[in-house]
């Protein structure tokens, strides 16, 4: 259902859950709010299946326990899934884990953002990256994602300027935007950090900071940026 800040879609599945040595059956109840970061309408629609998915054939009949190796052995010869929890599945601990597991299957995409003027943000599905290689001539820093079967090219090259931006940060930003995926369907590459904020020495105090406790900062914290996309 579409709702004035995304959209909305009410589920519900039951369950059992093992609790102080008992079985018991359990029904959920939930209602789920996202906000699609992507205007294509199969990317949305795909996230939508894998949710649906994963309450429907995932979630519906399985047996919600805690991590306990000798449990999940005696339980994992039924047909049902057991899925283990870091602690006793009461419903706070459920809910936080089941948003975590939505906010992991959801992202698709990298967003490589802050690009040069004219250019606009570009959508890399994660899903057809095989490879990465970052390389730097002391000016530019050349990043190449090799493509998989999956994707429509056989490689992407991302451009970043900054000679400090060398191709191990280059690297690590795009390793640290897949492994973060902060939720939704997209994770933003935050260019690598080429200049460091530097606060005052003793300005406004001996500890640099000004009235009401406010850091004096003399020298802005600066960025590299990603100059250009190019599809091959």
């Amino acid at each position: 259902m579409l709702i004035e800040d995304g959209m909305s879609w009410k589920t519900r599945f039951t369950n059992t859950i093992l609790l102080n040595n008992k079985l018991w059956p359990n029904d959920y109840e939930v209602n789920i709010v996202f906000v699609p970061q992507t205007d294509n309408p199969a990317v949305q629609n795909l996230t939508y299946d894998k949710y649906k998915y994963l309450f429907n054939k995932v979630f519906q009949n399985a047996i919600f326990i805690k991590h306990d190796k000798k449990t999940y052995q005696q339980l994992n010869h039924y047909r049902n899934d057991v899925i283990d929890f870091v602690s006793d599945p009461y419903d706070q601990l459920v809910g936080v884990q089941i948003f975590s597991k939505l906010n992991s299957i959801g992202g698709e995409f990298l967003k490589v953002e802050a690009l040069a003027a004219g250019q606009a943000e570009v959508l890399i599905p994660i899903e057809g990256i095989a490879g990465m290689l970052a390389t730097s001539d002391g000016t530019d820093t050349t990043f190449t994602l090799r493509c998989n079967a999956a994707a429509a090219f056989d490689s992407i090259t991302i451009t970043a300027n900054g000679a400090a931006a060398t191709a191990g940060d280059l690297l690590k930003a795009f390793n640290d935007a897949i492994i973060a995926n902060p939720g939704g369907f997209v994770s933003t590459v935050v260019p690598p950090l080429t200049t460091a904020q530097v606060p005052a020495a003793g300005g406004g105090g001996a500890d640099g900071k000004g009235q009401g406790g406010r850091t004096v900062i003399t020298t802005p914290a600066a960025f590299a940026t990603f100059t250009g996309v190019a599809l091959n």
